[in-house]
């Protein structure tokens, strides 16, 4: 009988890892899709929103984004054990030889991972004709996310009040 840290029983565990962590990027970008093509109906209607339909967008907008915080705590859980499995259990805490897990998600190297390893994924972003430089790791799809769906409910408290005002 195998125990749980045998070589066979990780390698098992690290495949449905990342097979989970794939579906939650397809379900990701899908309830995204089905959010967007929502929001384009509701506004594509008369000029005036009415007090009903933002009060339901508004509701929309709050059930996707606690999809998405959902999501992010799924991702940063499954994170965590592929990571521990990656550098304690097979012995990958170089940054030269860093797989999946701790490529894709660095802030999750904590005592695992060498601790300057973050500032290798720190690199500078030109951005806006090259006018303004960022560090990578702030560009990411939770910030775009965020702004996205707190921008549109910004947007229809905002027609909400101008309707109801």
């Amino acid at each position: 009988m195998q125990r749980a840290g045998e070589p066979e029983n990780l390698r098992a565990e690290y495949a449905a890892l990342s097979s989970y962590f794939n579906t939650l990027v397809g379900f990701r970008i899908t309830l995204l899709g089905f959010f967007l093509a929502s929001i384009a109906l509701i506004i594509s209607g008369p000029a005036r929103i009415p007090v009903v339909v933002s009060l339901l967008a508004i509701l929309l907008t709050f059930s996707m984004y606690l999809f998405e915080l959902r999501t992010r705590i799924l991702y940063d859980h499954l994170a965590k054990r592929g990571i521990e499995i990656e550098q304690r259990e097979w012995g990958f805490a170089e940054e030269d030889s860093l797989p999946f897990f701790s490529r894709q998600l660095p802030r999750h190297l904590g005592p695992y991972g060498k601790s300057g390893n973050e500032g290798y994924y720190a690199s500078p972003v030109k951005i806006l004709f090259g006018l303004v430089t960022i560090r990578s790791r702030h560009i990411s799809h939770s910030n775009a996310l965020d702004l996205l769906y707190i921008g549109t409910m910004g947007f229809f408290i905002a027609t909400l009040l101008f309707e109801v005002v």
